[in-house]
């Protein structure tokens, strides 16, 4: 019986010790949640104006053009950040690829990023919806705070929950996303 409750004791340290950490772990992606939460709701809200779509459309069509931005800066920052070496030389023109084929290449890249955007945009709304309702629990119990401070619980509750699925419950999302975007689409 003593080697049965070691093993209990050892399960239940390993799960608050990893509770800790999960709780530790989502403190820096909820600051860089709540920065985005902040530029995109600026940005869905002059998107519902201007077309005069519902909430869903617009989040939907805010969020796409938010992870369009992050997916084309993650695309193209590798190809920006070899072109800044000073010591590569010339290409020979024999070897040099033409206008047309960076041309064609880079129009790739733009509509394997679109793609990318398209899907996660899709994965994301069902954690937007959660969102709103971690946001509409936090609004009602502090209701004496300001603003900004209930959407940063927001952000940190929602990304609590969002880590915990990508970690528990589908771990290979992430990089299912990269590899889909780097090698996904057959040129």
């Amino acid at each position: 019986m003593p080697g049965l409750l070691d093993e209990t004791a050892a399960l239940a340290a390993k799960i608050f010790f990893s509770s800790i950490t999960l709780l530790k772990g989502a403190i820096v992606p909820a600051f860089i949640v709540f920065a985005l939460v902040l530029v995109g709701g600026r940005l869905r809200q002059v998107i519902e104006k201007e077309t005069k779509w519902k909430w869903v459309l617009s989040t939907l069509a805010t969020t796409f053009v938010v992870s369009w931005c992050i997916a084309l800066l993650a695309y193209f920052y590798p190809i920006i950040t070899a072109s800044q070496e000073h010591g590569l030389g010339l290409l020979p023109s024999s070897i040099a690829p033409s206008l047309g084929d960076l041309v064609a290449s880079y129009l790739y890249g733009v509509l394997k990023v679109t793609l990318v955007a398209a899907v996660v945009a899709l994965l994301l709304i069902p954690l937007e919806f959660v969102g709103v309702y971690i946001h509409s629990v936090v609004d009602r119990r502090l209701a004496k705070l300001p603003a900004w401070v209930k959407l940063l619980a927001t952000s940190y509750l929602t990304t609590l929950i969002a880590s915990f699925i990508i970690l528990f419950i589908v771990p290979e999302a992430v990089t299912g996303i990269l590899f889909l975007l780097y090698y996904g689409f057959p040129a």
